[in-house]
């Protein structure tokens, strides 16, 4: 399991854009999907991964969960 972190003062800046897109590129070339779990209380992470073609598949109490498929 793996997990991204931006500070707040680097966000919206297109910088989580670029490693996602970065790993969703490597995750296609072997074929393999991408699973996440984002935590509720964050609507704004929510809405990037959504803009990046993740889907909610179910939650937890605590996450929202979805794949991204390439």
């Amino acid at each position: 399991m793996n997990q991204l972190f931006l500070l707040p003062a680097h966000q919206g800046k297109g910088i989580g854009e670029q490693c996602m897109r970065l790993i969703m590129e490597e995750a296609r070339q072997a074929g393999l999907p991408i699973r996440l779990g984002v935590l509720k209380v964050n609507p704004r992470a929510q809405t990037f991964y959504q803009i990046l073609s993740f889907t909610c598949t179910g939650d937890t109490e605590t996450h929202v969960r979805g794949p991204w498929i390439s």
